[in-house]
């Protein structure tokens, strides 16, 4: 899989066993502008696809969203879009994302989201999904600590095998000093 977010599509490629290449199999495309396909994670216990399109807009102009794709072995079946209640104007939510299969977790960022008056915080949601469950689940939203503006908390995310800590870093003038980003731990 290769996203191509500057003109929203992700690539589909598969290996030929019998060869020393890569078959291109589809393309799939999200909305115009979106960015769709800025990050990507694929859960190979259950097949799924997660997209990060933080520049979609629905209820509010570049709120982003995740989109969740099944893959079965040639083409990606769309199965779910999250977007986020009550979301920002430019909240970039899907800028980052990172999954752990082992227990059906993942973590969006959204570099954009505010903190009570300062713009451009960002935060980390922690969800759980599986391929049998009809949406996703909140399970955190993690907010820096001493939040400050246009430090876009979020910008990168990874989660822990054990699906109990995520780490989440930060960049911008009003970032952290060294080290960036904090662990968070939840059940």
């Amino acid at each position: 899989f290769i996203g191509a977010p500057g003109v929203d599509k992700v690539h589909v490629y598969q290996k030929i066993e019998s060869a020393e290449y890569w078959e291109y199999l589809t393309a799939y495309t999200g909305a115009s502008g979106s960015r769709f396909g800025h990050a990507i994670k694929f859960d190979s216990v259950n097949d799924l696809l997660y997209v990060g399109s933080p520049d979609y807009s629905n209820s509010q102009p570049e709120q982003g969203a995740v989109y969740i794709m099944h893959f079965d072995g040639t083409n990606l079946n769309y199965q779910n879009i999250i977007t986020l209640p009550g979301a920002e104007q430019k909240q970039n939510f899907g800028y980052s994302l990172d999954i752990n299969n082992s227990i059906d977790r993942f973590v969006v960022g959204a570099i954009g989201s505010s903190s009570g008056n300062n713009s451009f915080v960002g935060a980390g949601y922690i969800y759980d999904y599986s391929a049998d469950s009809s949406s996703p689940t909140l399970v955190a939203t993690v907010t820096p600590p001493n939040a400050k503006a246009y430090s876009r908390y979020g910008h990168k995310v990874a989660i822990t095998p054990a699906g109990t800590t995520v780490a989440i870093a930060s960049v911008g003038p009003g970032a952290c000093m060294l080290p960036c980003g904090f662990p968070a731990s939840f059940a």
